[in-house]
């Protein structure tokens, strides 16, 4: 498959960490990956996603409950941008570092600390092009196998099918000095958009809460 080798690299990885936690038991000498700890990875793509919802879960561990939920919260938002349909089925999807850019500073401390762990442990990507940061999922198998982004887009559909038509709008309409004639006039969907930005689930960024 496309992009094999990076998925070889993260689970031999993900493998080699299962054996230093077994050198913590002192009766432990042996220096060998094992099969055994292979299948409990669930294979190459299996890894991948297993350690998506161990990311997932750790915000609660590392940061309690309240708080941790405010994270996953945010995790859950970069993640969708992070997701398109090519060909009826999902794929990643490459998202410019300013599209992730909130009005409320708080929302963008929480981003950029759950983007920072998720590069960490090789699940997102970072990198430049045509001198724009960007952030994207590492491999396809992360949105197409990981099962709780599968719930989220199902249970998000009507708004990721608006962020995809909005994102580009608005940036249009931002980078051509905000002109009037850039903007939904009478737009039906702009009483659907007020009403996610007073919700609580409010995923809009800093240039479509402007628009």
């Amino acid at each position: 498959m496309p992009g094999a080798l990076p998925l070889l690299s993260f689970t031999l990885s993900e493998l080699y960490i299962s054996l230093y936690r077994r050198w913590n038991d002192p009766k432990y000498t042996g220096r060998t990956l094992l099969l055994e700890d292979y299948q409990a990875l669930g294979g190459v793509a299996g890894a991948l996603t297993r350690r998506a919802t161990e990311e997932y879960n750790n915000l609660i561990k590392d940061f309690g409950e309240a708080l941790g939920k405010v994270y996953q919260a945010t995790m859950r938002r970069v993640m969708l941008r992070m997701v398109t349909i090519e060909g009826g089925g999902a794929a990643r999807r490459q998202v410019a570092e300013s599209e992730l850019e909130y009005s409320s500073q708080e929302e963008n401390k929480y981003r950029i600390e759950v983007i920072d762990r998720l590069v960490k442990a090789r699940l997102l990507v970072q990198g430049q092009e045509a001198g724009e940061a960007y952030v994207e999922p590492a491999h396809d198998i992360l949105v197409r196998g990981w099962n709780l982004l599968q719930t989220w887009r199902e249970q998000e559909q009507e708004n990721v099918a608006l962020q995809r038509l909005i994102t580009p709008v608005s940036k249009e309409w931002h980078k051509n000095q905000k002109a009037i004639g850039f903007l939904w006039d009478d737009n039906p969907r702009i009483l659907l958009l007020k009403d996610i930005l007073k919700s609580p689930n409010n995923w809009l960024n800093r240039v479509e809460t402007k628009f």
